[in-house]
This record gives structure tokens, C-alpha cells and sequence, in this order.
């Protein structure tokens, strides 16, 4: 039963963000654990990371994606996690959608960014900070979404509310 909520809350996220209309400053985290492996995802449109809209077509659009990605690299920068987790794995995803522009009906590649982190915990993580607000200001919301054994839920996280406590 557990799995097929989690899977549900997954589905339900991904495809949530994906029909959403393209809003720049706002994301999205997901938050699901199984066992001892917490699993965090990240979802945000291109231009609130990396700067441009579009997918990476110049040399220096490369070079930004490179960097954002190093930067999601930097885990410790991004969530606190306390000593509750140890970080496992880690994977970024650069994605291109297509979205009707206004202008005579053309389309318009949008890249989108997203981030996901694997923790293996002992217990519930307790309180995670979401510490990316400081590299990316750009990004001034994220509408966090949890499903763990014990509980579940959703808050809207900024700069200044920056905390989750999970049960």
C-alpha cells in the first residue's frame, strides 16, 4: 500500500509540475522515503536556475548549465539535512518542453532543471533547510510535497520559511 501511495504522490508531482503554467521564481520538491532511503527531488523551470529560457544553445549557456549542475552537486548548499541522513546518490536531469507561444502560435523550447537526491536514514530526517534560496534567488518558492511512513503533507518554502520538520 505504501508503495503505491508514494508512487501516486511521484506521479502526481511530475505530472502537477508539467501542466502547470510556466511560472518563473517557483519550484517544486518532493519528498518520499521507503525503508531507510529518503528520496529528494527538485523540479525548476530553466530560467529561475540557469538564467535563459531556452535550451542550451550557446557556448555560454553550456558553460551556466555546467555550473548550476556542479552547484546542485554541492548538496550541503542546497538541503541540510542534519546528521539524520547520509547522501547515496545524486542526478540531475536537463529537460526541453515545448510550450505554445502566444505570438502567431509558435513553439518555444523552455529547459527545465531537475535535481535528485538519494539519503539513506536511520529515522525520519526530522528537520530539513532548504539552503538553495541564497544561490539561487531567483527562485522565490517552492512548494515542498511529503509522503513518509508517518507523515505527509505540503508547505510553501522561501527564503525566509525555509524549514520542513517531518515526522
Amino acid at each position: 500500500m505504501y508503495k503505491t501511495l508514494m508512487t501516486m504522490l511521484l506521479l502526481f508531482s511530475i505530472n502537477a509540475f508539467a501542466g502547470k503554467a510556466h511560472h518563473h521564481g517557483e519550484g517544486q520538491m518532493d519528498i518520499t522515503m521507503e525503508g531507510k532511503k529518503l528520496v529528494i527531488k527538485f523540479l525548476f523551470a530553466g530560467h529561475d536556475v540557469f538564467g535563459f529560457e531556452t535550451v542550451n544553445e550557446t557556448e555560454k549557456q553550456k558553460k551556466k548549465v555546467k555550473e548550476v549542475r556542479e552547484s546542485f552537486e554541492d548538496f550541503k548548499t542546497i538541503i541540510d539535512m542534519g546528521d539524520n541522513c547520509d547522501p547515496k546518490k545524486f542526478k540531475t536531469r536537463l529537460e526541453a518542453s515545448e510550450e505554445k507561444s502566444s505570438k502567431a502560435n509558435k513553439r518555444k523550447a523552455h529547459a527545465s532543471l531537475e535535481v535528485r537526491y538519494e539519503y539513506e536514514c536511520d529515522k525520519s530526517p526530522g528537520e530539513i533547510k532548504v539552503l538553495l534560496f541564497k544561490k539561487f534567488p531567483s527562485v522565490e518558492k517552492i512548494e515542498a510535497r511529503w509522503l513518509l511512513p508517518n507523515d505527509q503533507g505540503q508547505l510553501d518554502l522561501d527564503s525566509k520559511n525555509n524549514s520542513l520538520l517531518l515526522n
